[in-house]
């Protein structure tokens, strides 16, 4: 998440939606008073760095905010009236679930691979099918973006779903869709009198397999996806594709 009063906007970066590579752009646009969750190893290493986001708890220092901070999350758990985030241009980031859940696949494989839900490249179709069908069904342990609470351990094709969700809020006013990331980005940086930057590419060696999404999919786990997620279809239009 970014909290930019510099050029008045806020970030809020969704999970799996290439949220990373905005987030490191616009945050070449920000000044020293701005706050930056930061972002992973990979990304501080190109110089995205945590800015401000840091406070003192008893004898210890804690993070504000978690870097996947959603709109009510950032509203209940900050000190400042509600009334201080009027005149923020909220932004934040949507994508096809379908193709959203495969890629969270390779991600939650990438960090606790249970070997019998590991797709080989010699598998066939129907075997990826049922290895994906079977990781939405099984339950996965997650950290929390509260700080303070416990890791918990929910039903992944529920974890995903659930935490896009947090994400459609009625204060938004920008939606960049994936699938047009780049365009969107840029109309964004025109809106917000900012200059646009490159779109760099993180974590894109955890996908194994560089099949169209809908290889992963048979009807079964196809209504899963339509039936969990069916708030952010019917607001974006999305379809699932065949290819």
């Amino acid at each position: 998440m970014i909290i930019s009063p510099t050029n008045n906007f806020i970030f809020f970066k969704s999970l799996k939606t290439a949220g990373s590579s905005v987030e490191y752009a616009l945050h070449k646009a920000c000044g020293p008073n701005d706050l930056i969750t930061g972002g992973t190893s990979e990304e501080r290493e190109q110089g995205f760095l945590p800015q401000n986001n840091t406070m003192v708890n008893g004898n210890t220092e804690a993070l504000k905010f978690h870097s996947h901070t959603w709109p009510e999350m950032l509203f209940e758990r900050s000190s400042a009236p509600l009334s201080t985030w009027d005149n923020f241009h909220k932004i934040t980031i949507v994508r096809n679930p379908w193709d959203l859940c495969v890629s969270a696949y390779w991600w939650a494989l990438h960090i606790h691979p249970p070997v019998w839900l590991k797709i080989q490249e010699g598998d066939t179709q129907k075997k990826v099918q049922w290895k994906f069908k079977a990781f939405l069904d099984a339950r996965g342990e997650y950290e929390p973006m509260w700080p303070g609470e416990d890791d918990y351990i929910i039903k992944q094709l529920d974890y995903w779903s659930e935490t896009a969700l947090h994400f459609l809020h009625p204060c938004i006013d920008t939606y960049i869709r994936f699938e047009s990331i780049t365009g969107d980005y840029h109309d964004l940086c025109s809106s917000l009198n900012i200059t646009p930057h490159n779109l760099p590419y993180f974590k894109s060696s955890q996908r194994k397999l560089r099949h169209h999404y809908s290889y992963y999919y048979d009807d079964e786990s196809r209504s899963m996806i339509a039936h969990a997620f069916q708030d952010l279809i019917a607001k974006f239009g999305y379809e699932f594709e065949c290819k």
